[in-house]
Formats: C-alpha cells, sequence, structure tokens
C-alpha cells in the first residue's frame, strides 16, 4: 500500500481555466484501466488494502454517538433517550 502513496489510489485530473486536459487525462486513465487488465487488477488489489487497513464496521453508529455527545452538551440541552441509550 505505501508504494501507492506517491502515485495515489486514483488520479486527479483538475480542469483549471478549460476541463478540456482534464477529460483527456481521465479517458487515458479509464482506457488503460478497461484494456489493461493487470492494471486493472492492481488498481483492484490496492483498493482491497486501502479497505482491509483502514474500514472498520460499525462508523455510522460511531458518528451518530458523537453527534449525540456533541448536541447533548450544547448550553440549555439535555441528553434525550436516546442519547443515553448510546451510552448504555
Amino acid at each position: 500500500v505505501a508504494s501507492r502513496a506517491a502515485f495515489g489510489y486514483f488520479p486527479e485530473f483538475l480542469a483549471v481555466g478549460g476541463s478540456m486536459k482534464a477529460v483527456d487525462q481521465a479517458t487515458a486513465a479509464l482506457r488503460k484501466l478497461i484494456a489493461d487488465p493487470s492494471a486493472r487488477m492492481a488498481q483492484k488489489t490496492a483498493l482491497a488494502e486501502l479497505a482491509n487497513q483502514y474500514a472498520q464496521p460499525g462508523a455510522s453508529r460511531r458518528a451518530a454517538e458523537i453527534i449525540h455527545r456533541e448536541l447533548g452538551s450544547l448550553p440549555g440541552t439535555s441528553p434525550t433517550h436516546s442519547q443515553r441509550s448510546f451510552a448504555a
């Protein structure tokens, strides 16, 4: 995964001024992935490694817990029933 750090997982194509250059670059990158099975497999492998390294189940629940906790700490508010149930 570290070897992909310099290149990135998906190249960026910035359209500053006009978008034609970015469209041409994106088209070339997509054509390579479509036409070259080894490039496509390398991309899929890199993304799978990234997911294995960083993806964790329960992100939505953790986000909801943080939001409820922060909203409950605002002046003039008190924890609701649903906020208390997250702490359990």
